[in-house]
């Protein structure tokens, strides 16, 4: 199982982006001095894992993943620059519940006979979303 981990600047609210928008459930929420929350995601997390239909995403705080791993260079400065693919998943539904300036392109139908859209989070992660509803190339 791969499961990524987003560099976010605040979880909580990256949270409610994956929740709100893509359908994302909270599994737990642990905050600075390592309270967990489970079932919830608090105002105060630095660290999150969402989940639907078996697969997770981790959300941490940019502080939190620079602290923890203090050699591997990340720059606070820098915005994050990561995409996450979710299969299976409706592009209608998930333009529903997005804001329209969050929208990058779709949803349309690829040459690949995915039905997609791409969005942005409130961290500048590209999501998109898709389901398969054409022919896959020859």
């Amino acid at each position: 199982m791969i499961i990524p981990n987003l560099m976010v600047e605040n979880v909580s609210r990256a949270a409610a982006f994956y929740v709100g928008c893509i359908g994302l459930k909270p599994v737990f929420s642990v905050n600075g001095e390592k309270n967990t929350a489970f079932g919830e995601i608090t105002d105060d997390a630095v660290f999150a894992i969402l989940e639907i239909d078996g697969a997770q995403l981790m959300l941490q705080a940019k502080e939190s993943l620079i602290a923890e791993f203090p050699s591997a260079g990340f720059d606070a400065a820098q915005p994050p620059s990561s995409a996450v693919y979710f299969r299976d998943m409706d592009p209608d539904a998930v333009l529903e519940k997005t804001p329209a300036g969050c929208v990058l392109k779709g949803p349309e139908l690829a040459w690949y006979g995915m039905y997609e859209i791409h969005v942005r989070d409130p961290d500048g992660h590209v999501v998109s979303v898709g389901i398969a509803k054409g022919d896959p190339p020859a």
